[in-house]
């Protein structure tokens, strides 16, 4: 190094560790004038240049040093660190191809630096190259066994591969060396939450936070883990403390929103919607997302009305009260009051879960009236998730409402309104192309029309959520529902007609409305049986006293074991039984006939409501996912209800790893499929006294 450099250089190092960045570019500008084949003074300016933003003249720098490092003898280390300094910058502008390639280098000059190997894992995983990265990842441990980032960044790859043992097991052994790095904890949370193993998952994203009070991520998926298990108010304090920690964290007041509407809060979820959008507008458009029918008509929105100014009618009751107006803009007319009942406790093996979950609890609890509104113009938007009641007033019903309203409101384009002269049914309510909402709410909803006293026949068209299976024409047919009678919110989300009637809504009743029974009541069951049951014959079927429920035909919540459950309940005379390929006439009859019946939580059991009283009925849940809608059907017509909850699948899979599936486990909560305990099924079929 020349003499007068020296002195130079070792000035710009003291200004760059100083943070005098001006001033260490300058006297670094300077040795380069006066020795321009120096390659240490590119690197140190490539350094000051990165760290003070300026990234392309950084890259060009970088470059100009690994040019001089490459023709200077014993300069491997110093072009070594040259090509990760660079690799660094091509990251920070999103050059990952680049920057792959200058790591490549990099390892090639310093074979022993875990480091690099672990960063250009992080890389690799980015583009999806997913067995280099994990050579990577394993590499870098061997060489170093203490680099908890590799170990941290090793468990995020399996778990795409949906090894999740191995992956808990490595942020296991990361946080054993780095115990006081918050964001160890928070991803060890994330990654039990995702396998349904909320206590623990709970015990680490707080002590993330205890690390790190500000974590406003860890904040934001314990807020997710809370709402996912039922814990309502702790996950919106969560939420709340999210959004106040980072105020532009948008998918935490999208989530807030969600757990306030599940609480029934709904303003208070409308205005968390309504925030969220202000951050992300493009957070309104996941409403669509999922429905083929509405994703096809993206490009095709229009603005939806917005005079008058759109306001919330919580309670029909109330509507002069809620507007301010002595001329309401509907007719509500009461068919019958509320009804009052008592659900008895369940019965269940405890095994794994010793306590019975929250909506399962022995209680009194109460329905509410059955009512019709009638609206002038009404406007009536419907889909396969979320329908909503609008006056002419722009004024939005929610107790007629379902679904994912509070987002819907808050949704500011829309497919044109359909506008239909004439009297219209609107039918549709949340999953109404599902068989239990088809069976609990829409076929009711017709029958509210009959007490009434409404003629079908005065009734132009009867708007339901869609018309493509057997079950529905074959239920319409038997009532007598012509079919050139009915359209549907898939063809024509968006309506408004001359005279809007909109029946309540019998089982999916809105939160908001009220605190009551989340589920069937007993009308619904009366009528069904009443109406429904002469489809099937007189006389039992002989063969199915003892059935069980296969789901292996749908797409989630299958038994994973299903051929051991099988080979179990064969030795106990079940006959399984797969209700889909049956006509509805033909179901009925099989549930009239059984005595026992065990099946996973699913619609196959909305047949449940044709059985005669005293049969033996066994659900069994996924850990997440654990409905009571057949528990308070159960009650209504005094079934034998039993439950069991499975255990976690990754206990199934780490056994059997050749048989892990190539995507994700764990996606949402309901469509987590089942592993049973088979120990746990021959005590409770014990306990059911069906063991003989």
């Amino acid at each position: 190094m020349d003499k007068l450099v020296e002195p130079l250089i070792q000035e710009a190092e003291v200004y760059y560790r100083l943070g005098q960045l001006d001033s260490a570019r300058s006297v670094c500008c300077q040795v380069i004038q006066l020795q321009p084949n120096f390659a240490p003074s590119y690197k140190l300016l490539g350094n000051i240049l990165q760290l003070s933003g300026k990234l392309e003249a950084a890259i060009r720098a970088y470059q100009s040093g690994i040019d001089l490092f490459e023709k200077t003898p014993n300069g491997s280390i110093q072009l070594a660190e040259c090509y990760a300094y660079l690799g660094d910058s091509l990251i920070q502008i999103g050059a990952i191809e680049k920057a792959i390639a200058c790591l490549e280098k990099q390892i090639i000059l310093q074979p022993d630096s875990a480091e690099a190997y672990c960063t250009l894992g992080i890389l690799l995983h980015e583009v999806e190259d997913r067995k280099r990265a994990f050579d990577c990842f394993t590499t870098a441990i061997q060489i170093k066994p203490n680099l908890a980032e590799a170990y941290g960044n090793l468990a995020n790859l399996l778990a795409e591969l949906n090894q999740f043992s191995e992956a808990v097991n490595c942020l296991k052994k990361a946080i054993t060396l780095k115990p006081d790095l918050a964001e160890l904890y928070g991803n060890l949370g994330a990654l039990l939450f995702e396998q349904g193993k909320f206590t623990e998952s709970i015990c680490y994203l707080k002590k993330a936070i205890e690390i790190k009070p500000d974590y406003a991520n860890a904040y934001h998926k314990l807020g997710q883990v809370f709402q996912q298990s039922n814990q309502l108010e702790e996950a919106v304090a969560c939420l709340q403390k999210a959004s106040e920690l980072q105020p532009d964290f948008a998918a935490a007041y999208g989530n807030l929103g969600m757990s306030l509407q599940l609480q029934g809060k709904l303003c208070e979820a409308i205005a968390a919607f309504h925030k969220a959008f202000q951050l992300q507008p493009d957070l309104s458009l996941l409403f669509f997302k999922g429905q083929n029918h509405l994703e096809a008509t993206l490009n095709q929105l229009v603005a939806v009305p917005t005079y008058p100014t759109k306001t919330v009618c919580l309670s029909l009751a109330n509507i002069a009260v809620d507007f301010d107006t002595n001329k309401p803009n509907l007719t509500y007319i009461k068919i019958n009051s509320g009804q009052s009942v008592y659900l008895r406790s369940p019965k269940n093996y405890s095994g794994n879960f010793p306590q019975v979950p929250p909506n399962l609890q022995e209680r009194w609890g109460e329905f509410p009236e059955r009512y019709l509104a009638i609206l002038p113009n009404g406007r009536a938007w419907g889909d396969l998730i979320t329908t909503a009641i609008l006056t002419e007033q722009n004024q939005l019903l929610a107790e007629l409402s379902t679904g994912n309203v509070a987002h819907f409101t808050q949704v500011n384009k829309l497919p044109r309104i359909k506008k239909i002269d004439g009297t219209i049914a609107f039918l549709s309510a949340i999953g109404g192309d599902t068989y239990y909402h088809w069976m609990m709410d829409i076929l009711p909803r017709f029958k509210l029309l009959q007490y009434q006293g409404i003629d079908w026949n005065n009734i132009d068209k009867f708007v339901i959520n869609n018309y493509k299976h057997a079950f529905q024409r074959e239920t319409l047919n038997f009532l007598g529902i012509p079919e050139e009678k009915i359209i549907t919110s898939v063809e024509y989300p968006h309506i408004q007609a001359s005279q809007l009637i909109v029946p309540s809504v019998p089982s999916s009743i809105p939160k908001w409305f009220g605190n009551y029974i989340q589920g069937v009541p007993p009308w619904v069951c009366k009528f069904l049986r009443q109406e429904l049951m002469p489809l099937a014959a007189p006389n039992p079927l002989k063969g199915y006293e003892r059935i069980y429920i296969s789901r292996q035909r749908s797409q989630f919540r299958r038994f994973v074991n299903e051929e051991e459950i099988l080979d179990c309940l064969g030795k106990f005379g079940f006959k399984m039984v797969i209700l889909e390929s049956f006509s509805v006439s033909e179901q009925i009859a099989i549930m009239a006939s059984a005595k026992a019946i065990v099946a996973p939580h699913g619609a196959g059991l909305s047949n449940a409501v044709f059985c005669q009283p005293g049969t033996k009925l066994i659900e069994i849940f996924a850990p997440r996912y654990v409905e009571n809608c057949y528990w308070i059907l159960s009650n209504h017509i005094n079934l034998n209800y039993y439950y069991l909850i499975g255990e976690s699948l990754e206990n199934y899979y780490a056994t059997r790893p050749q048989i892990r599936p190539l995507k994700r486990i764990y996606k949402e909560a309901r469509t987590d499929d089942i592993y049973v305990n088979i120990e746990s099924l021959v005590k409770l079929i014990d306990l059911a006294k069906l063991a003989h």
